[in-house]
């Protein structure tokens, strides 16, 4: 039998999987970067993604679904307890279970008017965050029917990085023409991107950053691919300005930090060989046509930070400088949403129900022309809203991050480079987390599916080459 043509980017076999996944990331990219429940876009997005799941699973191969149970298993359970927190309960049962183990307050009582109620407070935004798990878990599919290829993922990644960037660094500059936001203007000549929120454009630039870093470091040791250097290099300088101009101090904190980590993977890359000397090895390297856009890269990001520094153009620069971060909204709500958490740490209050149940703790003095729509806090808002269960089933999977990152620093040089790139892109997320709510985008959902079939890649390949 004669085999299909292949190449080294995009197997023959692959093709129509990976263009499936192409119309998925563009109609992501306009229609993914906002997680409030009353956006319309984000109807056609549930659509279109249920609608991919078919040529999906068509494609998907057994050897996946094996290799990458453990995040079918994580989404399967979160989809099942979001489930059962909608299933309609006899009050009194559900009361006096809640009482029993301290999961209850005096609030809870507006809900005893009728004899059966759910543990979600406000189902129809249960039932909105459930169907808001179609767009992760079609990406989840379409990352297995691309059979988990690393590098064409990555790329996707980057692909929608480079739309993010441009989009913020034009919105930036034009002063804030409405035209210009796919959703409604917080801040006027904000860098929101495709997003709806600053913040999450800024969080996400960051990551696209260090994933850029990866992709020079990989491709820089094959012939071949300086062109895909180029492209990364203009890449990761696109992002690093728009988090720049972008207005937000999440952003900017998190830039700085995927820049000097990037910095650090250059370096450890360009570590000499056991055999060659430390001189004669650097040189060698730093001559090599593959690593002048890494050079260049350098040059280029250092340039603009110390450009934007010197002229004061870093919008989110002066938001640390000319206020107190502690006076900001999200730490006077912080006890608000500690209290809520301590009443219904066990079952939660239901998913998508923070807004409405935050309205019965809100005191006076935190009433402000706009409303709370979340805890901008996701280490106090998940175990809120999911309680004990979603915090086991979260819980899990943190184990497996920590474990399959813990691997990595086992083996050489390349394997140092991933766990450097990984605890990096773990660490934003997760410190974003403490004071924003970046993965209840769909965008960042997407790619952080994406990230961690990648992560679940490189284990195996680990594995594999001991």
């Amino acid at each position: 039998m004669k085999k299909s043509p292949t190449s080294d980017f995009l197997p023959s076999d692959l093709a129509v999987p990976f263009g499936v996944v192409v119309a998925f990331a563009l109609v992501l990219s306009v229609t993914g970067g906002t997680s409030h429940w009353n956006v319309i876009h984000l109807a056609f997005l549930r659509a279109f993604s249920a609608l991919v799941l078919i040529p999906a699973v068509y494609y998907i191969s057994t050897r996946q679904l094996l290799l990458h149970a453990h995040l079918i298993i994580f989404y399967a359970m979160l989809a099942i307890w979001m489930s059962i927190q909608l299933v309609p309960l006899p009050t009194a049962w559900l009361g006096g279970f809640e009482s029993a183990l301290g999961d209850a307050s005096s609030k809870a009582q507006v809900l005893t008017q009728s004899t059966t109620r759910s543990i979600s407070w406000v189902p129809i935004r249960g039932w909105n965050a459930l169907a808001a798990l179609i767009v992760p878990i079609a990406a989840l599919a379409l990352a297995l029917a691309l059979k988990s290829t690393s590098r064409l993922l990555l790329v996707l990644i980057i692909g929608l990085g480079l739309a993010d960037s441009f989009m913020g660094i034009v919105q930036s500059i034009s002063g804030g023409l409405d035209g210009l936001y796919l959703y409604r203007m917080r801040n006027p000549g904000s860098a929101d991107g495709l997003f709806s929120n600053e913040n999450h454009s800024g969080v996400f630039s960051a990551i696209v950053m260090l994933v850029c870093t990866r992709l020079i470091v990989e491709n820089s040791r094959r012939a071949g691919t300086a062109y895909i250097n180029l492209v990364c290099s203009g890449v990761f300088c696109l992002s690093l300005l728009s988090v720049l101009v972008g207005g937000s101090r999440a952003g900017l904190a998190t830039g700085l930090f995927a820049l000097s980590v990037g910095f650090g993977m250059v370096l450890i890359a360009l570590q000499p060989a056991a055999t060659e000397t430390r001189f004669a090895s650097w040189l060698n390297r730093i001559a090599s046509y593959r690593w002048i856009p890494a050079f260049s890269l350098a040059g280029t990001a250092l340039l603009l930070v110390a450009v934007f520094w010197l002229f004061d153009r870093a919008p989110g620069l002066r938001e640390y400088l000319s206020r107190d971060t502690f006076e900001d909204l999200r730490w006077s709500i912080y006890p608000i949403v500690a209290e809520m958490t301590a009443d219904h740490w066990f079952l939660g209050i239901g998913f998508g129900s923070f807004e409405e149940v935050y309205h019965l703790y809100e005191t006076s003095d935190l009433l402000f022309p706009r409303f709370i729509n979340q805890a901008h806090n996701d280490w106090l808002q998940f175990p809120l809203e999911g309680g004990l269960p979603a915090v086991t089933i979260a819980a899990g999977l943190l184990a497996w991050i920590v474990k399959s990152c813990v691997t990595l620093t086992t083996g050489g040089r390349d394997h140092v480079l991933l766990f450097v790139f990984w605890s990096a892109v773990f660490a934003i997320l997760c410190l974003a987390s403490f004071i924003d709510y970046p993965l209840r985008a769909p965008i960042t959902q997407v790619v952080a599916t994406w990230l961690l079939v990648c992560l679940g890649c490189d284990r195996m390949d680990k594995s594999q080459n001991l």
